[in-house]
C-alpha cells in the first residue's frame, strides 16, 4: 500500500475516534444536568460565585402538567396558595433581593396567566418564580408550604452549552474523519504500491532502453522475456556479461582516420 495512502487512511481514523469520544461526552453531559433538590418542602443551597460577579439564581418548580386558571381570576393557578421563604441567604450583588419572588417567563410580572407566560421544560413540572438571583458565594435554606423541586440556573446552562459545544464538535469530527477515510481508500486504488515490481527494458545488446515504476528491479527484454532468459539472450548475440560503458561504445561505433600532416 503506498505511504500517502496509508498516512491519510490513520488520520482518518484517528479523527473519527475523537469526534466518537466528543460526541458520547457531550450526549451523557446533558444526563448530568439536574435538579439541586427535589420535592422537597424544605432544604439547604449551595450558591457557586467563583467570579464573584453574582450567580444567576435558583428556580423553583412544583408539580403540574399545564398551565391552567380555572377561576380565571388572571393567575395561574399552580402559584395561587404557594408559600416559599428563603432563610439567611449570602449578599446579593447588583443590589437585588435574594428573596424568592413569583416568575414563569422572564417580562411577565408574578404568575399572570397569559399564553405567552408559559415555560416548558421539566416534564410534569411547572415553573413557579425564582430566589437568590445575584446572591455572592455561599448558602441559604428556604421553606415551602408544597413540594417544590429546585435547579441551578446557572450550573444547568452552563452543562447544556458545555454538552451542545461538545456535540458539535464531536460530529464535526465524525464528519471530518470519515471524509478523511474516504481520501484514503481513494488513494489505495488510485495510487500504486510502492513495492512494485520494476521492469527495465533491455534491448538485444543487454542494455536498459526503458524503466517502469520503482523498487526491485526485474529485467525483461521487450517481449517481456522473463529475467532469467535474459543471459541466454546476451550471451546468443556475443555480448559479455558486463555492461560496456559509454565511452568503449562510443569507440566500437565511431569511423577514425589519421590525419595527414597538412591536416588539421
Amino acid at each position: 500500500m503506498n505511504t500517502l495512502a496509508k498516512v491519510t487512511l490513520a488520520i482518518g481514523a484517528v479523527v473519527t475516534v475523537i469526534g466518537v469520544i466528543g460526541f458520547v461526552l457531550g450526549s451523557s453531559s446533558f444526563a448530568g444536568i439536574k435538579p439541586v433538590i427535589e420535592n422537597a418542602s424544605y432544604g439547604g443551597v449551595n450558591v457557586e460565585d467563583s467570579d464573584n460577579a453574582g450567580h444567576w439564581g435558583f428556580s423553583f418548580y412544583v408539580d403540574g402538567d399545564r398551565y391552567v386558571d380555572e377561576n380565571e381570576n388572571g393567575q395561574w393557578d399552580h402559584c395561587e396558595g404557594v408559600n416559599i421563604e428563603i432563610l439567611r441567604p449570602p449578599e446579593t450583588a447588583w443590589g437585588n433581593d435574594p428573596s424568592f419572588y413569583f416568575e414563569v417567563v422572564d417580562g411577565f410580572s408574578g404568575c399572570e396567566a397569559s399564553p405567552f407566560n408559559v415555560y416548558y421544560d421539566v416534564p410534569g413540572k411547572l415553573k413557579i418564580g425564582r430566589a437568590c438571583a445575584g446572591c455572592y458565594e455561599g448558602s441559604f435554606a428556604f421553606t415551602s408550604n408544597t413540594p417544590v423541586q429546585v435547579w441551578d440556573d446557572e450550573a444547568a446552562l452552563g452543562g447544556i452549552f458545555r454538552g451542545i459545544g461538545a456535540i458539535c464538535l464531536g460530529g464535526g469530527g465524525i464528519c471530518c474523519g470519515l471524509l478523511i477515510l474516504i481520501l484514503g481508500i481513494v488513494f489505495v486504488f488510485a495510487l500504486e504500491d510502492e513495492d512494485n515490481n520494476t521492469k527495465l527494458i533491455i534491448d538485444g545488446e543487454g542494455r536498459v532502453i526503458s524503466s517502469v515504476n520503482s523498487g526491485e528491479y526485474v529485467a525483461v527484454t521487450e517481449d517481456d522475456s522473463p529475467s532469467n532468459q535474459i543471459e541466454n539472450s546476451v550471451a546468443s548475440n556475443g555480448v559479455d556479461e558486463e555492461e560496456k560503458s559509454p565511452e568503449e561504445d562510443s569507440v566500437d561505433n565511431a569511423n577514425w582516420y589519421e590525419a595527414s600532416d597538412d591536416e588539421s
